[in-house]
């Protein structure tokens, strides 16, 4: 347990000091979304986003591997289920790959602009809280839907990181957050969902 924490450490600690933290993509990102603002006021804008992207960096790192997870151990349910219900399951995540792939061509930067990580942690948050508790009403099903819902709005989301113009920064960072947050309160607040997680454990740990 304590080994493994260990690596979790280590590799957020390498997340931290990532691409998108390095202070000349963080330049190059601030010139992106504030190249109207003064030379000066660019350089301020800068430094905030120096200071607070590594937790945005390791926060969006977090909500990627839940999401992940529950994305990957939907797909085990689905097997579990059946080959009709692994091949849907596979068809929607198809889908939502062609989904990502125009996302990355369509979105553009002054859709997402820098500086709103409230409101997006908010909107995102409120959409995992309602998605998940509506989709994992049933215990039996509660992992596979929860699964439908995680993958629907995470493809999608990382096709708008693969745009052109679109980067990691405040507002984008915390659209993964925020949904990775819904989710958990979610799972802390609804029986369904828990009653779902526990029984599928159960079941992995008889296999």
């Amino acid at each position: 347990m304590r080994r493994g924490l260990r690596w979790i450490f280590l590799a957020l600690a390498l997340l931290s000091s990532g691409p998108a933290c390095n202070p000349a993509d963080i330049q190059e990102t601030t010139r992106a979304y504030y190249g109207d603002l003064p030379e000066d006021e660019i350089s301020i804008k800068a430094q905030e986003m120096s200071r607070v992207m590594p937790f945005y960096v390791v926060g969006a790192s977090l909500a990627f591997f839940l999401m992940g997870v529950t994305i990957l151990n939907a797909l085990e349910h689905a097997k579990r289920d059946g080959q009709a219900e692994s091949v849907r399951f596979g068809a929607w995540l198809l889908l939502l790959c062609f989904l990502s792939l125009f996302a990355a061509m369509s979105v553009r930067k002054h859709w997402l602009p820098a500086g709103y990580p409230g409101p997006a942690f908010l909107v995102t948050a409120t959409l995992g809280v309602i998605s998940t508790a509506l989709a994992a009403r049933k215990p039996d099903r509660a992992v596979l839907m929860v699964g439908y819902v995680s993958a629907g709005l995470t493809l999608p989301l990382i096709g708008v990181l693969f745009s052109g113009e679109v980067y990691l920064i405040d507002t984008t960072a915390s659209l993964f957050i925020g949904f990775a947050s819904g989710m958990l309160i979610t799972v802390v607040f609804s029986d369904p969902v828990r009653l779902g997680l526990v029984s599928f454990m159960n079941r992995q740990k008889k296999v």
